[in-house]
């Protein structure tokens, strides 16, 4: 049976953003007060997302939280 894995905000952040390639996965986050009048704030998530990362030698479940 797989084990789940519980990611902390931070860990998730740190792993999206602090790619050792050197290529940028997604922008940086940017200053909240230089958004543009266009964009929305992202909703709240109340419930687990779930991630199913597979490869040839094995399945690895992941499950992300909002605390």
């Amino acid at each position: 049976m797989a084990k789940e894995k519980y990611l902390t905000e931070e860990e998730l952040v740190n792993i999206l953003y602090n790619d050792d390639s050197g290529d940028e996965l997604i922008p940086e986050l940017e200053d909240s007060q230089s958004k543009s009048e266009d964009e929305l704030p992202l909703p709240e998530i109340d419930t687990p997302i779930s991630c199913v990362v597979s490869d040839v030698n094995h399945t690895s479940y992941f499950t992300i939280k909002s605390y």
